[in-house]
């Protein structure tokens, strides 16, 4: 019996919980404390029977052999020592970033690979439908046609600031702003096809609290790639284009990432791609994920080169 921990009463479950279903999972183990918030969640209920309720963090831990940490970045390399010391656990999905900072990150993921643990980073992107076609673009094939360039603007109007919420997504250095906890998203990507330089990176915003970020990505034999992400845009906009052979060829132009990802329901969207990433957690035969390494390094090039501006 398949036995999932899911630390987070956000995104752990309205995301994690139903996409551990749709994985496999045969049972969800949360803490108490969740109760409430999952009651509000009409989406939720038909996943009720699949719950059993822990009076603990420890608890939880105690009953799973699986676990879901998606909470403050700082907190899930403590829950992953927990679940080695306490309980053996040797299976998790970590939510990004993997912690605050690169060098922290570094430790947890070095943590997870002496220990001889399956684990998975929730970086999701590479499950879209544009996110396979930049694939193909970006590498030359004898059919088709590789791309000399490509560009990416992602505009929108992040939660916290349009309700002004001082919560930690806007804080960079507990792993929020819109590099670390948005534009990780596209240096994991990036590093996964095999970008490994940074030619450029700059951030704009309060102190503390960037907002939007540009930079240039290069890689050997890849072509040029250029992005802007801006988290407090008063547009919303996701978009790739392709420069190669003089024309340009568009990838994606939707209102978000995930919006050509048909939902269900009230369902979050990103649930499906989620399904993918989590499903791979049981794949006895799944390689440990070689670029997860790429992409810590990568992160780290991108953040030094932001301060050398």
């Amino acid at each position: 019996m398949r036995r999932v921990g899911i630390f987070g009463a956000g995104f752990g479950l309205y995301g994690y919980l139903p996409a551990m279903i749709r994985a496999g999972a045969d049972r969800i183990v949360m803490p108490s404390r969740y109760r409430e918030t999952f009651a509000r969640r009409s989406e939720l209920q038909p996943f009720a029977s699949c719950i059993d309720w822990a009076e603990s963090d420890d608890a939880v831990l105690h009953g799973a052999d699986a676990v879901v940490i998606a909470r403050v970045p700082v907190q899930q390399p403590r829950i992953v020592e927990r679940a080695f010391a306490a309980h053996g656990v040797r299976r998790f999905i970590l939510e990004k970033p993997l912690a605050p900072s690169p060098a922290a990150a570094l430790a947890l993921q070095e943590t997870l690979r002496a220990s001889g643990s399956r684990w998975r980073i929730a970086y999701v992107f590479r499950f879209t439908r544009w996110g396979k076609s930049l694939r193909t673009l970006c590498h030359a094939t004898e059919a088709g046609e590789k791309a000399e360039r490509v560009r990416l603007q992602w505009t929108f109007h992040a939660h916290h600031f349009r309700h002004n919420l001082d919560n930690w997504k806007r804080h960079h250095e507990e792993g929020g702003g819109v590099l670390r906890f948005y534009g990780i998203h596209v240096i994991a990507l990036l590093a996964e096809l095999g970008y490994d330089d940074v030619l450029r990176s700059h951030m704009t915003g309060s102190p503390g609290q960037p907002e939007r970020w540009s930079a240039a990505f290069s890689g050997p034999g890849m072509p040029l790639f250029e992005l802007e992400v801006d988290t407090r845009a008063e547009s919303t906009c996701f978009e790739v284009m392709a420069d190669g052979g003089g024309r340009s060829h568009v990838i994606a132009h939707l209102p978000d990432p995930f919006a050509e990802v048909a939902g269900e329901g009230d369902l979050d969207p990103r649930i499906t791609p989620l399904a993918e990433l989590c499903r791979s957690l049981w794949d006895e035969q799944a390689a440990p994920v070689a670029w997860y390494g790429a992409a810590l390094d990568l992160w780290s090039r991108t953040e030094a080169a932001t301060l050398a501006e």
